[in-house]
């Protein structure tokens, strides 16, 4: 097997923590000789569960298989020591061991750039998105990177906002790196992963779990220079993010809001507690320290979205039935109609007749 493929074994062994996996590897050196360490030391090492969990995923053929089926997704594995594993990860508490990885520009893990994770609300306001698209504007500018979950909400209009800007997005999933979650994101999941990069903690088709969202929290904050909150409630995820940003030693900033509005108590709170308060993207540039000698130059507005783009190709000049745009994108008919209709709003098609779309 290859050095990849040792470590493949551990990043689909689940049950084990990553803190566990590591010590095991310091102890033994590497993923090979984890693999072909004698078991009556691993038992002295491991309890019974423990024992258990790493031996049923211990099969060449399988660990092989897996192999070939992230090829066919397009995955990449990334583990500590290879080239490209993100350093700032390493000083986190819990670093994963392993993570999947979907696209190819690896270079936004690399740290040169100064990085904002976008975090917020899935209930966003008319204040919120207004905001959140204000301040990813500001910044574009500015080489940095956008790190954020792709939940619904914030976390969304940020991803959105940066690709429609041509900007640099990272989105690390709290599910299988080939499960979009939510489904309805499935056309910015994949605008992410051909423009930008995906990252998951968890392999091949891996539902999500609520326990497996505030571990990814820590892989969002783990891989910024600050944190900034845009609405949140008193009990937020994002303040999850937060609490975990400050434990690794990076900056908090988070966008006030009115007293009585119950999307802006957690932000308020943040505030009130040290957070730095952000009304507008000058404010980060401040907070990140950013070189004005960086900035890429001015950015030239793109009319469409990437989802907006995708869906846009597959329309023609002759009429053309949504059930054949939808089997060209291999997407189902909800997944687009919100992308169609946007289309129409903003002249690009029109439906000469009920469910079939032009060019205008």
């Amino acid at each position: 097997m290859t050095k990849e493929q040792y470590y493949l074994w551990l990043g689909i062994t689940n049950g084990i923590s990553n803190s566990v996996k590591k010590k095991l590897l310091d102890f033994f050196g590497d993923a090979e000789a984890l693999w072909n360490a004698d078991r009556n030391v691993l038992k002295r090492l491991l309890n019974e569960q423990q024992m258990q969990r790493l031996m049923k995923t211990h099969n060449r053929e399988d660990v092989e298989t897996y192999g070939r089926n992230l090829e066919k997704n397009h995955v990449s594995l990334l583990y500590i020591g290879h080239p490209y594993y993100p350093e700032k990860l390493l000083s986190i508490p819990d670093a994963p061991v392993t993570l999947f990885v979907r696209g190819s520009h690896m270079e936004l893990l690399s740290g040169e750039t100064k990085s904002l994770a976008v975090v917020g609300a899935r209930n966003l306001s008319p204040y919120g998105k207004q905001t959140v698209e204000e301040i990813i504007r500001g910044l574009l500018p500015y080489d940095i990177v956008i790190i954020s979950g792709m939940a619904a909400g914030i976390d969304g209009a940020a991803h959105q906002e940066v690709l429609a800007g041509g900007g640099k997005t990272v989105a690390v999933l709290g599910s299988g790196i080939n499960v979009p979650y939510p489904e309805e994101h499935k056309l910015l999941y994949r605008a992410i992963s051909e423009q930008g990069l995906i990252l998951s903690e968890y392999g091949l088709n891996l539902r999500p779990e609520a326990w497996y969202f505030p571990l990814r929290n820590r892989i969002i904050s783990g891989l910024s220079d600050a944190v900034l909150v845009i609405e949140a409630k008193k009990k937020s995820g994002s303040l999850i993010t937060a609490d975990q940003a400050l434990e690794q030693g990076r900056d908090v900033g988070a966008v006030p809001g009115r007293i009585y509005d119950v999307n802006s108590i957690g932000c308020n709170n943040l505030i009130k507690n040290g957070a730095a308060c952000i009304t507008s993207a000058d404010d980060l540039v401040d907070l990140l320290r950013l070189d004005q000698k960086i900035v890429r130059g001015k950015c030239k507005k793109i009319t469409l979205a990437p989802e907006e783009k995708m869906v846009y190709s597959c329309v023609r000049l002759e009429p053309r039935h949504i059930d054949d745009i939808c089997r060209e994108l291999d997407l189902r008919v909800s997944d687009i109609l919100g992308v169609l209709f946007d289309l129409e709003q903003k002249g690009m098609i029109k439906q000469p007749v009920r469910n079939h779309f032009v060019r205008t």
